[in-house]
């Protein structure tokens, strides 16, 4: 993003966060957590949006974010003054983490809320009340946004570290190492959305599978109107579902939110995949590369080589690989082993445990090498492959 490193100070600090399998937004149905007998969330009253004015417009987009912030408070999931089952709490939302306070002594205000939006999606809001540091290591199967409403951070995400406040949001991938440091009173509205919705989303945008993992560019100027709009946006979906029952009881249109959120994201913030997004022609694409591509598809389980694609589309191997490079962003052979590795990964995502083995598919699927197979799966999705065969089949 233009300007970027201008407009957020260039500090440091890192986090965790939180998304799984939601199921759509109701009122009510999420885990209501007690802390000594009371309801979650029963002890605060709805915080606002407390930052600076960004610019132009900022008081509409003040009024649509605390709104959309008030509806937040209604969907509490835990509030307790025990660090240890802060972090119990939110592990589960997210992912396991080392939590420890700066300063020994100071008591932990955990607050924390959650609005599903779809089975991909949800937008939450955390506070720790004390000084605290963060170490997730590596979101591995998330992607999460956050946005500070009051107080700041210092994110560092592998070797890039920035403060992050009112005017600097952070977008953390899930392929980097990630520590954090949540300044006293730190308050952040989260978005979180799972790496096999995202990714999945993004090629059928593209029309073809990814060859390596989605990244985003980690600072998220809110003062832009890019960064205000988006987090207007949010307030919009929020407001949407929690005051209109017609769209929060209904699944489908549950997903379409959740949709329009990863279109959204995908289309006006940096990342790796930005440009061939932006520049996306079927109609330019050579005939001898969608000749290939279909040969793939028909022969992903059979041994092939370079050779064999290019016989296959009737055109010289130096002219494949130059049109695999300037039209789908790597060589064939890595973008076959892409098609491998989704079959491989579909095929153990819909397995009986019981039934097959991870030899089994992978080698049916042309990897016999299953040592190099399970880091490159590791590398594209986020986890081993005998986690994604453990994992429960969603509904």
């Amino acid at each position: 993003m233009p300007n970027m490193k201008a407009r957020c100070d260039h500090e440091g600090s890192r986090m965790a966060g939180p998304v799984g399998d939601a199921g759509c937004v109701r009122k009510g149905s999420m885990e209501q957590g007690h802390v000594k007998g009371r309801l979650a969330g029963e002890r605060s009253a709805p915080f606002l949006f407390r930052g600076p004015p960004t610019g132009a417009g900022d008081g509409e987009d003040r009024a649509a974010l605390e709104r959309g912030l008030a509806l937040l408070h209604r969907y509490p999931l835990f509030h307790s003054s025990s660090l240890d089952e802060t972090r119990e709490r939110v592990s589960r939302v997210f992912k396991p983490h080392r939590l420890r306070l700066v300063r020994p002594g100071q008591t932990i205000d955990g607050r924390m809320n959650r609005m599903p939006i779809g089975r991909h999606v949800s937008v939450n809001r955390l506070g720790h009340g004390a000084a605290v540091e963060i170490d997730p290591g590596a979101l591995e199967t998330f992607y999460l946004i956050q946005m500070p409403l009051c107080g700041a951070a210092r994110i560092r995400l592998g070797r890039e570290e920035f403060r992050s406040d009112e005017r600097c949001g952070a977008l953390l991938s899930p392929t980097r190492h990630l520590w954090m440091q949540w300044e006293e009173g730190c308050e952040q509205m989260m978005v979180q959305i799972t790496r096999t919705g995202i990714e999945r989303h993004l090629a059928r945008m593209l029309g073809r599978p990814l060859w390596q993992p989605l990244e985003f560019a980690p600072r998220l100027d809110l003062t832009s109107p890019q960064g205000r709009r988006w987090r207007s946006f949010i307030a919009f979906v929020i407001t949407s579902l929690a005051e209109t029952p017609l769209f929060r009881d209904n699944a489908i249109l549950c997903e379409e939110f959740e949709r329009l959120v990863m279109t959204y994201l995908l289309t006006s913030h940096d990342h790796n995949y930005r440009q061939a997004l932006d520049h996306r022609d079927d109609a330019a694409v050579p005939y001898y590369v969608r000749r290939a591509e279909r040969y793939m598809l028909e022969h992903a389980k059979d041994r092939v080589c370079v050779q064999d694609l290019a016989a296959a589309a009737g055109v010289s191997v130096r002219t494949l690989f130059d049109g695999f490079r300037r039209f789908r962003g790597c060589s064939p052979m890595r973008y076959f082993k892409t098609i491998r590795l989704q079959a491989v990964h579909d095929e153990l995502k819909a397995a009986d445990p019981g039934s097959k083995t991870v030899t089994e598919v992978a080698t049916r699927w042309g990897f016999f090498e299953l040592g190099r197979f399970s880091v490159d799966y590791r590398k594209r999705f986020g986890e081993s492959p005998s986690q994604t065969l453990r994992r429960p089949i969603a509904s």
